[in-house]
């Protein structure tokens, strides 16, 4: 079950970073605008900053929504480790192929893993965020000079 939440984790990172890209851009393009001053100055300028402040929250919605479907996806997989543990463990304590503490210790291993691994999934989530914005950052500057 780790490897599948690894596979997801991946997928749904790539995602989330594809969309902070977009959002960092955005903000940007808005700051720029406000900037140079032009932003409310007449209707065609509201209306864009508008769009751009619409198009950040929805950004941010779908960043959010992304986050929480990878929260959910990564407990119903610990969940169901610890499920799986129990109905096998169960079948084997009933056919006589292994006692109790067997089982009882198999999911005290399952739940020492899980904290750790979601930590670590935080922590690459974080890296990639990270490295999306700098290189934003570089690019601007480099454009800069």
């Amino acid at each position: 079950m780790v490897g599948l939440s690894a596979v997801y984790a991946g997928i749904v990172q790539a995602a989330v970073n594809r969309h902070t890209g977009a959002r960092i851009r955005v903000l940007r393009q808005l700051g720029i605008a406000m900037i140079k001053g032009n932003g409310g100055a007449d209707d065609e300028g509201s209306r864009a900053d508008d769009r751009r402040i619409e198009q950040a929250l929805a950004l941010d919605m779908g960043i959010f929504k992304l986050k929480f479907t990878m929260n959910f996806l990564m407990n119903i997989c610990n969940h169901l480790q610890v499920v799986s543990a129990l109905l096998v463990g169960g079948w084997w304590v009933c056919t006589g192929h292994i006692e109790i503490g067997g089982v009882v210790a198999f999911i005290s291993v399952i739940g020492r893993l899980n904290d750790p691994w979601g930590d670590l999934v935080n922590y690459f989530r974080d890296v990639n965020v990270t490295q999306i914005k700098y290189r934003l950052l570089a690019d601007a500057v480099n454009q800069l000079s």
